[in-house]
């Protein structure tokens, strides 16, 4: 293994898509585990109205490796409301 590999930032994006159903317990661990495993930039895969998926993109505020390293976070776009994301353009 190259010594420096665990200084490397890593890309800090994951996105999930869970069960409808799946508990809020659940939810939050896995949230909070990709945060601190340096993916602290995680969406949620939801099902729009009229089918057809999207991503609700969130940033979690916990320090990570990614972050403690000095990386910095690439712009994001502003965040989309789940309203608006189910409804789809228009």
């Amino acid at each position: 293994m190259d010594a420096g590999a665990s200084r490397r930032p890593v890309p800090g994006e994951c996105n999930l898509a869970l069960a409808q159903g799946t508990p809020a317990a659940v939810v939050k661990s896995v949230f909070e585990t990709a945060a601190f495993a340096g993916y602290p930039f995680t969406g949620f895969v939801v099902q729009k109205d009229g089918g057809g998926l999207g991503v609700l993109a969130t940033d979690a505020q916990v320090p990570g490796p990614a972050l403690a390293l000095g990386a910095k976070p690439e712009p994001r776009a502003a965040p989309t409301t789940l309203r608006a994301l189910r409804q789809g353009p228009g």
